[in-house]
């Protein structure tokens, strides 16, 4: 992977639905700015998979639940998720309530749930690589 395909800006693009799983195989992946979009539901546990990730920012959205707990996710701030008022978990203020997420719910039973919300986030959008 090229240096330019360690950032990935989409920040102030009105984009809807969920965060996509696919973005949790851009393994490689620095920097990701999902700010001020329409974004909505909860952060996929995939994305922890985002070993070399040093700068997350998804504030400004409408995402819920807990922030997934593992690898670089334990490292960002509060400053990462402001404006979501319903996430919960560290490192923001609200508390989830102590409880585990529902074992009644696989992964890939979510992750079909969620695999429509790709598309809507995708609509009319496409990927061109800038070199600086």
């Amino acid at each position: 992977m090229k240096k330019q395909d360690k950032l990935l800006n989409l920040s102030h693009n009105s984009f809807s639905g969920s965060i996509p799983r696919a973005l949790g195989s851009m393994t490689k992946l620095e920097h990701l700015d999902l700010l001020s979009n329409q974004l909505r539901g909860r952060i996929p546990q995939v994305l922890t998979n985002l070993a070399f990730l040093a700068v997350l920012n998804l504030s400004h959205n409408h995402l819920v639940g807990p922030i997934p707990k593992g690898n670089q996710f334990q490292t960002f701030s509060n400053e990462s998720y402001i404006g979501n008022s319903e996430l919960c978990g560290y490192p923001v203020t609200t508390s989830c309530g102590g409880e585990p997420p529902s074992p009644g719910v696989s992964e890939d039973e979510d992750e079909d749930e969620d695999e429509d919300d790709d598309d809507g986030f995708m609509m009319g959008f496409t990927w061109k690589t800038v070199v600086m």
